[in-house]
């Protein structure tokens, strides 16, 4: 059995979660299976629903909050741990079912790799395309962006004045107007990480539109 990771939100957003979805196939393959980013909304949601009888998953997010302090790479590797680790308890309770392998999608640093393996016990490899290629992880990031698509719907509610679901925190120019002006909302990944990542941006802008109107 093989587990799949993927996460949803990753980057370039400068708001909201990071979802990190650890699954496994317990039931047939879903056909139509392929990289969320590859498939309309409404795809997508029939595949949760499919997917949510053939496979067991565990989702965990790397809150604005955890990226902010350490950085969205630590934060998200830390969800993956916890993700597979919380999966790995669900498989336990199923008698003769076990994960020979976890795959990551993306390319990842051996000493991660080994990290992880050495605290669950389990050998873990990095794949590149791998939401493209390998069934389980491309069933992992469309539950991922099905969760993260939900929460960004539901933030939008609550910060409506920021338009957080319009590019789901990736900023573009008007996006950038409206955080000058009003500053970061609670979603936003700002704290010890955040504050020199943010300035970086703002300062480049703000010399770019200097040349531009002189």
């Amino acid at each position: 059995m093989l587990c799949g990771v993927d996460e949803s939100n990753f980057s370039p957003s400068l708001a909201g979660d990071c979802i990190v979805c650890a699954l496994v196939r317990t039931g047939r393959e879903v056909e139509g299976v392929t990289d969320s980013k590859k498939l309309s909304q409404k795809k997508r949601l029939e595949l949760f629903a499919e997917l949510q009888r053939e496979s067991l998953y565990y989702v965990v997010p790397a809150t604005p909050n955890s990226i902010s302090e350490v950085n969205i790479y630590i934060a998200r590797n830390i969800a993956v741990y916890c993700a597979v680790r919380g999966l790995l308890s669900l498989l336990s309770f199923r008698v003769g079912e076990r994960v020979e392998k976890v795959l990551l999608d993306g390319k990842w640093s051996k000493s991660w790799l080994s990290a992880l393996g050495e605290k669950l016990d389990i050998p873990f490899e990095g794949v590149v395309n791998g939401d493209d290629t390998v069934y389980e992880m491309s069933a992992a990031s469309v539950v991922a962006k099905c969760y993260c698509d939900a929460l960004f719907a539901g933030w939008e509610q609550l910060y409506p004045d920021w338009a957080v679901n319009c590019h789901h925190g990736a900023l573009t120019r008007g996006d950038k107007e409206v955080l000058r002006t009003r500053g970061p909302s609670p979603l936003h990944r700002v704290g010890v990480y955040g504050r020199g990542w943010w300035r970086a941006i703002f300062s480049y802008d703000l010399k770019r539109d200097k040349r531009e109107k002189g």
